[in-house]
């Protein structure tokens, strides 16, 4: 922005300059014009003089060619400044154009800019929504493994228990000979050994757990 600034100042420096050098142009071409009528003028008077002032007329005549020619080479001059002229307005209307092209570019990058804070924004919040889903399901996976650590604990006491009942039962079937008797004991250890598998392949509940304990208890 800085550099096109200054361009836009140097491009005004330099038209003004063109300016003044074409006024100052202007008035030494009128300057000269009127010399050279002048000279023309005098240039008639001479040779109307008569022979005794062909010097004089031969020498205004070579000054007067003189004098058209750097005319002819100021109007050339006086043409590439024009063009020159023509050039630095038409770069400075192209400048002007780049400009505008560049401040709505800036608009729009600024407008992308306020997008993307609003992106920005909308995905902190979500990370923070996913950072408390996370801390509260680490919660319920440690509750859980709290809870399936006293299932574990309240099915070793049970199976414990069980061991120590059917241990009793055993050594009290040693000492009982009568085949009834023994039916009944056997009935006892099948179910026994049913209980004790499913025992260990699920978990038991809280209320088939206290079922169990009074089974135990009868």
């Amino acid at each position: 922005m800085n550099e096109i600034c200054q361009l836009s100042a140097r491009i005004s420096e330099l038209t003004d300059h063109v300016e003044k050098a074409r006024l100052r142009e202007n008035e030494l071409t009128e300057r000269v014009a009127r010399w050279v009528e002048h000279l023309r003028e005098e240039k008639q008077k001479m040779l109307s003089r008569g022979s005794r002032l062909y010097a004089t007329g031969t020498l205004s005549a070579i000054v007067s060619d003189d004098i058209e020619y750097n005319i002819g080479m100021l109007m050339q001059k006086r043409a590439r400044v024009d063009q020159k002229l023509l050039e630095t307005k038409q770069r400075k209307k192209e400048h002007k154009y780049q400009l505008k092209q560049m401040k709505q570019e800036m608009l729009l990058m600024h407008q992308e800019l306020g997008d993307w804070d609003n992106k920005y924004d909308e995905i902190c919040e979500l990370l923070k929504l996913m950072d408390n889903t996370r801390r509260q399901l680490q919660e319920r996976i440690k509750e859980q493994q709290q809870k399936e650590t006293a299932a574990k604990l309240t099915c070793i006491e049970l199976d414990k228990k069980l061991h120590e009942l059917y241990d009793s039962i055993t050594n009290e079937d040693e000492t009982l000979k009568d085949d009834s008797n023994i039916s009944n004991m056997e009935t006892m250890r099948y179910h026994f050994a049913i209980t004790t598998s499913e025992s260990h392949q699920e978990v038991p509940t809280r209320r088939g757990i206290s079922r169990m304990g009074q089974s135990v208890k009868l």
